[in-house]
């Protein structure tokens, strides 16, 4: 009787089905943070004047398998897309309007890798000569030739703002959906 109390209270020790299940490598977490410019230019204000609300950018694997598209604000001058796989990439990226039309031509991004763990910063300019509308070229250019901050990178540059008031640059930040 007294073997048996003690049996009693001792814990079973069992092997889970789960432990025995082959484990699925996991990534550790990555960051691309894509910065642009307006005409070499982080005023918000071209990027109103432009009717451009919004930069998409699309991500594709250099084997052309689309990944993702991402849209951030124009006037933040960048986002990050968290969580890419690890993998060789190619992007694009193009300004939209308010009803998701085109504002500028696609500006090609060279090709990329993203490694495992890393941070990778990707800068792109929307020249004015990208701009569809002429009147847009013509204005985005006489105003970003007389900005002092032309040629600066949006991340280095205070004037990068949400447009209201003297705020600092916010990054928007992009989960990459999960892959399975």
């Amino acid at each position: 009787m007294r073997n048996m109390r003690n049996q009693a209270a001792m814990p079973r020790r069992t092997l889970r089905r789960e432990a025995l299940r082959p484990r699925s490598p996991v990534h550790q977490p990555t960051r691309l943070e894509m910065r642009w410019t307006v005409d070499q230019s982080v005023d918000p204000n071209l990027c109103t004047l432009g009717q451009a609300v919004a930069v998409d950018i699309r991500v594709s694997t250099t084997g052309g398998e689309l990944v993702g598209e991402f849209r951030a604000p124009c006037s933040t001058f960048a986002t990050t897309i968290s969580g890419l796989p690890p993998g060789d990439y190619v992007a694009e990226a193009v300004v939209v309007d308010a009803a998701g039309e085109p504002r500028t031509t696609v500006i090609a991004i060279h090709p990329f890798a993203v490694l495992e763990r890393s941070e990778l910063v990707i800068d792109v300019d929307f020249p004015a000569d990208a701009f569809l509308d002429s009147v847009d070229r013509e204005t985005i250019r006489f105003l970003s030739e007389s900005d002092p901050a032309r040629g600066a990178s949006p991340a280095s540059s205070d004037r990068a703002s949400s447009g209201e008031g003297d705020e600092p640059h916010r990054t928007s930040e992009l989960d990459w959906p999960e892959t399975r």
